[in-house]
């Protein structure tokens, strides 16, 4: 949540989510003209299971909802580690 909210302000860098486990790895990287790009990379079971990729592009005025969003979530619920 912190990257994100650095990088709405700079319009530039990259902003990483990789759970402790290895299940979710999501990286946004942004321009200086406010594109973002999204790749993201899932694998359930852990370890050998099946993997999921993907990745997908927007613009910087998605970030202020998503920061909004992200702090309500961790209102709520615990946060374990660094964010």
């Amino acid at each position: 949540m912190e990257q994100l909210k650095e990088i709405s302000q700079t319009l530039s860098g990259i902003a990483e989510l990789n759970t402790m486990e290895g299940l979710i790895n999501l990286k946004a990287e942004i321009n200086n003209l406010g594109h973002i790009q999204w790749t993201g990379k899932t694998t359930y079971p852990i370890g050998n299971g099946n993997t999921l990729t993907f990745n997908f592009s927007n613009d910087q005025s998605f970030l202020s909802n998503l920061i909004t969003e992200l702090q309500m979530i961790t209102k709520y619920f615990s946060i374990i580690g660094n964010l």
